[in-house]
């Protein structure tokens, strides 16, 4: 219940966040790239896409990194049971010794 309340916070803090940052930048603004010229739109729109943007590629870098960290889990997995199986083996090979002083 505490985790769907917080979302909801969460949803209407952006969305007001959104709100606020529509009315404040009105401005047309074109972007210039060395010679290519984008048409003119809102500032707020420019900077909705530029947050965008940096959402994707943080998804990307965080999902890369989240791969490279599973599948570093899932080696050393099968390497401690490739291991454990070994001890096993020897362990059962091994003959039984009585203990000194029984």
């Amino acid at each position: 219940m505490r985790l769907l309340f917080n979302l909801i916070l969460l949803l209407v803090v952006v969305v007001a966040v959104l709100v606020g940052s529509l009315a404040v930048n009105q401005a047309p603004v074109s972007v210039t790239f060395l010679s290519w010229e984008t048409p003119e739109i809102s500032l707020f729109w420019w900077l909705l896409l530029a947050f965008g943007v940096g959402l994707a590629v943080g998804w990307v870098i965080a999902s890369y990194s989240i791969l490279k960290a599973k599948l570093g889990a899932r080696s050393e997995r099968r390497q401690r049971e490739k291991v454990q199986r070994e001890l096993d083996t020897l362990q059962l090979a091994q003959p039984e010794t009585d203990t000194p002083g029984t």
